[in-house]
């Protein structure tokens, strides 16, 4: 969604998408640790764009992050995507392998290493961080959604359903615009974002991940700036050149149930937070 948002004439595109800077649990994802630099990220808004933010993950399972935001801004508001917890974790899996997170390329074999994982035991020596290598924490919507809520009032969350927007996504985006108090716009392009990728080569992946983040981006400002590529992310260019659209096969059907009933009390949770019925999800 933070792709299409920033697509507005309203809303101030940041270089980096994902700073984590209130995570500060989670200190190694941390890109922007001081006050001056996270109000940097934002210093080149125009008068035009009223509205900004980005869009950091990691916030959702921060037991900090929403107190830090609420600290810095009481009127925050927070925009939550939520989809079936299976395709959310399945997702994220193919997501950690691809930026080096994760090393067990298979979903099943990784979701059975969680408990040895959380003892410290067989974390790939690339992991930034242990913690989302725990896929059954990464789906509890519900948990979590809680967990936020007990910062932030109901009227300053808005939870936004994948597949009311992948049927429906100029009136999703649309109310969505208007509850942030902006005007529709009708010139966004609803390409497709976050598709399934493998890396082509692992090398290049380690360079882009490893050593192409936000401290690169900071040291070359000012080249950047004198380059006139301001607004240019060398990271995201090589990312996209380094990888290839691919299918996940689908899930074993033991094993798809086992995770039914693993996120079937979570899915409840969330559907009384939400006053939305799920129970198709478990279908």
């Amino acid at each position: 969604m933070f792709y299409y948002l920033v697509q507005h004439p309203s809303i101030f595109n940041p270089v980096i998408k994902e700073p984590h800077y209130f995570s500060e649990d989670f200190p190694d994802l941390r890109v922007l640790k001081t006050p001056d630099e996270y109000q940097d990220l934002f210093v080149k808004a125009s008068e035009r764009e009223i509205l900004m933010g980005e869009s950091s993950v990691s916030y959702m399972y921060s037991k900090i992050a929403a107190r830090r935001i609420k600290e810095m801004n009481p009127d925050s508001k927070i925009i939550l995507m939520l989809r079936n917890p299976l395709e959310i974790i399945y997702s994220w899996h193919a997501h950690s392998v691809s930026i080096l997170n994760e090393n067990e390329h298979d979903f099943q074999k990784a979701w059975d290493l969680q408990d040895e994982r959380a003892k410290g035991k067989n974390i790939p020596a690339k992991c930034i961080e242990p913690f989302f290598l725990q896929y059954r924490e990464i789906g509890k919507l519900g948990k979590y959604l809680n967990q936020l809520r007990e910062v932030f009032p109901s009227s300053q969350i808005k939870l936004i359903f994948y597949e009311d927007f992948k049927k429906s996504n100029q009136q999703t985006y649309n109310e969505l615009i208007s509850w942030l108090g902006a005007t529709p716009y009708s010139g966004v392009q609803f390409r497709v974002m976050n598709a399934s990728r493998i890396n082509r080569s692992q090398l290049l992946a380690h360079i882009t991940e490893r050593h192409l983040g936000a401290g690169f981006t900071r040291r070359f400002a000012p080249l950047r700036k004198w380059l006139g590529l301001e607004n240019v992310s060398l990271r995201g260019k090589l990312r996209r050149m380094n990888r290839v659209v691919t299918e996940r096969p689908m899930l074993d059907p033991e094993f798809k149930f086992s995770l039914q009933r693993y996120f079937k009390e979570d899915v409840k949770l969330l559907s009384e937070l939400s006053n939305r019925n799920l129970n198709h999800w478990l279908d």
